[in-house]
């Protein structure tokens, strides 16, 4: 009997399950999972599963090309060398007013046409990012929203709905229970 300590893992994009599916919701590739041991664990981040444990030569290691996702700005995809990396986290830093908010809800459009995308506002009322894409010309009919600053919140809601991309904005407006100091300062521990 399989436990916990089984996860399934797509060997197209790395999309992971807690159950066998026929077919990869992340990428749409079909018979894709791979039962692999939940148990193994990566020393720099333990919340992720390790695919490969063995120890080989990096000039060995093929490159997976759709590992890499067109953002649908191309310069975007030229400053990120080719794509958003999956999976990956990407900061966007930069002056107030630049257009970091711009930029992120042009991406979560385009690639709102071929995976789920979750833009989690902590600055701004839902109908003000609405009106941003709205006068970009923007196709707003898949992108969710979610306003709210609390990241318990924010992790239930990713478990529950497991979006393919996630935009916070900004992730400094976060804050959680189990920390005392206000959202966006450091944590003295």
């Amino acid at each position: 009997m399989k436990g916990n300590s089984v996860k399934y893992v797509c060997r197209e994009c790395g999309h992971e399950e807690n159950k066998w599916a026929g077919k990869c919701p992340e990428c749409g590739s079909w018979n894709s999972f791979e039962e692999v041991e939940a148990a193994s664990v990566n020393v720099c981040n333990p919340n992720t599963t390790v695919i490969d444990t063995s120890v080989r030569k990096l000039s060995e290691i093929p490159y997976e090309k759709t590992m890499r996702v067109s953002s649908g700005i191309s310069e975007l995809d030229r400053v990120l060398g080719g794509g958003v990396m999956r999976p990956s986290a990407v900061l966007v830093g930069g002056e107030p007013g630049i257009g970091k908010s711009t930029i992120m809800i042009q991406m979560l459009s385009s690639l709102s046409s071929s995976s789920s995308v979750l833009y989690v506002s902590g600055e701004e009322s839902p109908s003000q990012v609405k009106m941003r894409a709205e006068r970009l010309g923007l196709d707003t009919s898949k992108i969710d929203i979610f306003c709210d600053t609390r990241l318990e919140a924010l992790l239930d809601l990713i478990e529950k709905r497991k979006p393919g991309y996630i935009v916070v904005d900004s992730l400094q407006t976060l804050s959680t229970a189990s920390v005392a100091s206000s959202a966006g300062s450091p944590n003295p521990d």
